[in-house]
């Protein structure tokens, strides 16, 4: 069973983004801030991060997908990538590497199990 893991400070799509995984056989873990989402992502070696880049304020969200991207034993775990806008350029591009998704919010729970899959699968190759 895959283990995923969503990083949000929006409670209300995290208890939804849990039980849309749950019912299609997933592990979920929660955070509902960077710090804590850091700590679980070393904790519990998740299989997907599913991280809201504008978690806890405007860079909040980059800078921990910069840390996981950065960290060996978290840079080749697939992340979905949660925004309100499109892709932000600028320091961060370097990082984002193939297999990292963006979603734009709100997310259809259709869309988000696709964007799990694939990322599962991308893991896999």
């Amino acid at each position: 069973m895959a283990r995923i893991i969503v990083i949000d400070d929006d409670r209300q799509f995290v208890e939804l983004a849990i039980m849309i995984l749950r019912k299609s056989g997933y592990e979920v873990v929660s955070a509902f801030d960077c710090a804590e989402g850091s700590r679980k992502v070393l904790a519990a070696d998740p299989d997907v991060i599913i991280l809201d880049l504008m978690i806890g304020g405007l860079s909040q969200g980059f800078d921990l997908a910069g840390e996981i991207r950065r960290n060996g034993k978290t840079a080749r775990i697939p992340l979905i990538l949660l925004t309100m806008v499109g892709r932000r350029e600028g320091k961060m591009d370097s990082i984002w590497i193939s297999r990292d998704q963006f979603i734009t919010k709100p997310v259809k729970p259709e869309l988000l199990l696709e964007a799990v899959d694939r990322a599962l699968e991308r893991k896999g190759s």
